[in-house]
């Protein structure tokens, strides 16, 4: 190990988490402006996302949406 280097962790044991450090679920994401986005793909290919202000307000629209 050389000198003054870090080490990289990897993301594949590591789950993803927003700047409060809640942990995303699978389609969310939070956007730089601190709202939250849920993408997912129907069936027939098309691409869909909703936005909120809040992950709890996102997680109620992405029930109704189902």
């Amino acid at each position: 190990m050389w000198k003054g280097t870090t080490l990289m962790t990897t993301t594949r044991n590591t789950k993803r988490k927003d700047k409060a450090r809640v942990v995303l679920r699978k389609g969310e994401s939070q956007r730089k402006d601190g709202k939250y986005d849920f993408r997912w793909t129907s069936p027939d290919g098309k691409r869909h996302s909703i936005y909120a202000p809040t992950l709890e307000e996102l997680r109620e629209r992405k029930k109704a949406c189902n």
